[in-house]
């Protein structure tokens, strides 16, 4: 998988991209000035990372498959893979994916692929001190 970096000045339009793919919330502004957003080449999905909302080092994953590529793509492990590698690159101790347990089968995925723990925030991963 070939992955490049999405630059700040087309972080507006990855945006609407994820809103007309049906992510199931609005992208927010802290996420839209300070997020750190990715795509693969050619474009099947849009990633996109937020430090925060309680400590640093903990960030929260965002994800949106685009329509055509759903089933392949949201459970292909290289994903999966490529979200922990980043999560490392951005010095994340923790990873949240906040919206893994509003959809119950997305939950059980997800506890599949790490995200085994659980608080208010969601579900969670803690990568690997060095």
């Amino acid at each position: 998988m070939t992955v490049r970096p999405i630059p700040p000045e087309q972080v507006p339009a990855a945006a609407e991209q994820v809103a007309k793919w049906g992510y199931p919330q609005p992208v927010g502004v802290t996420a839209l000035r300070h997020g750190y957003w990715i795509t693969d080449v050619p474009q099947t999905g849009i990633l996109w990372f937020v430090e925060g909302p309680i400590e640093l080092g903990h960030w929260c994953v965002h994800v949106c498959v685009a329509p055509a590529h759903r089933l392949r793509r949201a459970f292909d492990p290289e994903v999966y893979v490529l979200i922990r590698t980043v999560a490392g690159l951005l010095g994340a101790s923790r990873l949240y994916a906040p919206l893994g347990t509003l959809y119950p089968g997305w939950a059980r995925f997800l506890r599949t692929r790490g995200f085994d723990q659980q608080d208010a925030i969601g579900l969670f991963y803690d990568l690997p001190e060095d």
